[in-house]
């Protein structure tokens, strides 16, 4: 029995793509909370929700995307450490928009608990 080239080069093709699926919590944190885009959408609603004066967002923004990306593995380096002194309304709106944003439970709790721990 003789099996079609083009059958055997796509169970070969589904069989690697398989292989290369790795577990969502091997990822980092950053790539769970959505990786950049996602990240930058979260913080822009945040900084909308808590209505942080225009003239301040692009830098609190900035900042902020920065260290969520450095404590949550992102590859960044935030200069500061601007969350920790952040009022607790500020977190509030940080909570709301990953729940907006989709982010599961665990993974908000999770970069909740780093912000905690700084």
């Amino acid at each position: 029995m003789r099996i079609p080239l083009s059958f055997a080069l796509l169970t070969l093709a589904s069989s690697v793509a398989l292989a290369d699926e790795s577990d969502p919590r091997d990822a980092s944190l950053y790539v769970r909370l959505g990786g950049t885009a996602k990240v930058t959408a979260i913080v822009e609603a945040t900084i909308t929700q808590a209505s942080v004066a225009l003239d301040q967002r692009p830098l609190v923004r900035d900042r902020w995307i920065a260290q969520i990306c450095a404590i949550s593995g992102g590859g960044c380096r935030a200069s500061d450490d601007v969350i920790r002194y952040a009022p607790a309304s500020l977190i509030d709106a940080l909570r709301q928009a990953m729940r907006t944003q989709q982010v599961p439970l665990a993974t908000r709790n999770e970069l909740l608990d780093r912000l905690a721990s700084r």
